[in-house]
């Protein structure tokens, strides 16, 4: 068995992983905030945060790409070592992050409600994505099945009829129209994984790229303009079909901006290898540094210029690699970070 590896990988994970960084920034600094800002500030703040949705998708895709390849033989050993890292990470940084509440204040019950909000998912918002690491890496043995016996066609039949489905039939729900027609698949993370495991196969052209990248950008802008200006407080269910991971025009954008990574000609280099390693250690830690500047000391990034949120993020994404690549000296610490 041949082993998958592609030169861009780590400049995307990277550069996918600052991007995230920003995008919590910006998120943070909206919700402690909001009433202390003006309209165009909110305004601003959410449409940044709309056009960098493509982060995380990026990594799905990535996951995809290796995990899906036909020439990898995924045995149930590394699944269970795949979701083991997860698990053990989910156990461990949502006990320390219980402990970080408590110790501010923010949190009365230690062990109660540490286990209360590890079961229910409402431990510090960002660790979302280790719990779909975790459903998706127990279904990735059945998806390569998939991926390993479709021809091209069916595989882009799958994706786009789960696009369908999750991305374009629930758009007529802001118009008041349910439909009727769904399918058991109701994420569209899965779909990531198959745009990965298709587009290592063949990727876009540079124009097609850029195309893809920008056109659903400026429907983003101008859909975050339409409903600042419109809807005023969208509710969590407008905000999932118009701007979550699994909006038409978000899908879109993530395929034109992996794409564009991906026709970028890099070369390897042993500081990028080490950043992304990191990677995953940066995206657990870097919200205490978030959390800690805006909700324990209350730092207001929006008496300063914009550019401060960059710089924030950039603090942020420094200091989170440097615990995490201290961390990763440790002994067995570093087959979980």
């Amino acid at each position: 068995m041949q082993k998958t590896y592609i030169k861009q990988f780590p400049y995307i994970r990277i550069f996918a992983c600052f991007a995230i960084v920003v995008l919590h920034t910006l998120f943070a600094s909206n919700a402690y905030y909001d009433g202390l800002i003006t309209g165009t500030e909110k305004l601003v703040t959410q449409t940044a945060e709309n056009m960098l949705m493509w982060a995380v998708p990026c990594f799905l895709m990535i996951t995809g790409a290796l995990l899906l390849d036909e020439n990898k033989n995924l045995t149930g050993e590394k699944i269970f070592k795949y979701t083991r890292r997860m698990v053990i990470s989910l156990l461990v940084f949502t006990l320390l992050f219980q402990i970080l509440d408590y110790a501010t204040g923010f949190q009365k019950n230690l062990l109660t409600g540490w286990l209360y909000r590890l079961f229910t998912g409402q431990s510090w918002a960002h660790m979302w994505y280790l719990y779909l690491m975790i459903g998706l890496y127990l279904m990735i043995p059945f998806y390569k099945m998939v991926a390993d016996h479709a021809t091209d066609r069916q595989m882009w039949g799958l994706i786009g009829s789960i696009v369908l489905f999750v991305s374009l039939l629930p758009l007529s729900r802001i118009f008041g129209l349910e439909p009727g027609f769904y399918i058991p698949t109701t994420m569209i993370y899965p779909a990531y994984l198959f745009l990965g495991h298709m587009f290592r196969k063949k990727s876009l052209g540079k124009v097609e790229s850029w195309m893809l990248f920008l056109i659903p950008s400026v429907i983003i802008i101008m859909l975050s303009t339409y409903c600042s200006a419109v809807l005023g407080q969208m509710s969590d269910e407008t905000f999932q079909i118009l701007f979550g991971y699994g909006s038409i025009p978000v899908v879109l954008q993530t395929a034109g901006m992996y794409n564009l990574l991906m026709n970028i000609d890099v070369k390897e280099r042993s500081r990028v290898n080490t950043l992304n390693d990191c990677s995953f250690g940066i995206y657990l830690i870097h919200m205490i540094f978030v959390t800690a500047s805006m909700k324990w000391f209350g730092f207001n990034p929006y008496r300063y210029n914009f550019l401060i949120f960059i710089g924030m993020a950039l603090v942020f994404f420094v200091a989170a690699f440097i615990i995490t690549y201290i961390l990763r000296k440790i002994p067995k610490v570093n087959t979980i970070l």
